[in-house]
């Protein structure tokens, strides 16, 4: 899909302002990229602008509001707000590739995060990722109030991980490594909004040259743990 443009911008200029990306606020039309909701995206301010890669950190909000407008608009409040314009939003309803983490990350990722048929937002709100990458506040659309309620226990997965879960077989995968030889897959379900944790994979190569592969998996209420090791091989 075509990366969306800044629709609105509403800026505050003194003499010698060069950039129109220093801007006092912008607000983004992202509507399009939702199927269930209109979404204008509202950042306050911008700083650290990096013009190179259109990259801005904000406070702002999010107003919302379901499509069949049955219910008034309502706003989800952030003290941070980390956008990155050539990666903006990513909806797997829309959007054709598989979504695939960069070091910037998406700004908003709209995805049934609990598999109840609804889609939730997962917004880029810090960098809290593995190696300084990108961390998410993830909210769950809630039918009964039609609201999107923080949970903390899956935006708590994109902390120390390789950017936000991905979104597999109703199942949240998490990635994460550590140096170029350790390397870590957590698999969770998800049971009454909360993450459980039920498959755990670690791959380490000694300096032998020997991967080391550790399976535990949970069945019932008993870990499992298989261990494979065998040489290395650079793909």
């Amino acid at each position: 899909m075509k990366i969306l443009k800044i629709l609105k911008v509403l800026m505050i200029c003194g003499i010698g302002c060069v950039s129109p990306l220093t801007f006092a606020k912008t607000t983004l039309n992202l509507s399009e990229y939702s199927v269930q909701y209109t979404l204008d995206l509202v950042l306050e301010s911008c700083t650290d602008l990096k013009q190179d890669s259109d990259l801005c950190s904000s406070n702002g909000h999010i107003t919302y509001q379901a499509k069949d407008k049955l219910a008034p608009p309502k706003i989800i409040k952030l003290d941070n707000i980390d956008v990155n314009m050539e990666s903006l939003v990513y909806n797997p309803l829309l959007n054709l590739k598989i979504r695939e983490e960069s070091a910037a990350g998406f700004t908003l990722v709209l995805d049934d995060f609990n598999f109840d048929g609804l889609e939730d937002i997962a917004i880029r709100s810090g960098n809290m990722g593995g190696y300084g990458g990108a961390s998410y506040t993830v909210y769950l659309f809630d039918p009964t109030t039609n609201d999107f309620l923080l949970n903390s226990s899956l935006s708590e997965l994109t902390e120390d991980s390789s950017g936000l879960f991905q979104v597999i077989n109703k199942q949240l995968i998490s990635y994460s490594k550590s140096g170029c030889c350790d390397h870590q897959t957590q698999k969770f379900n998800v049971i009454n909004n909360q993450a459980v944790l039920v498959e755990d994979i670690g791959e380490a190569v000694d300096e032998n040259n020997i991967l080391t592969i550790t399976t535990r998996k949970l069945i019932g209420t008993k870990w499992q743990e298989t261990i494979q090791s065998k040489p290395y091989v650079e793909e």
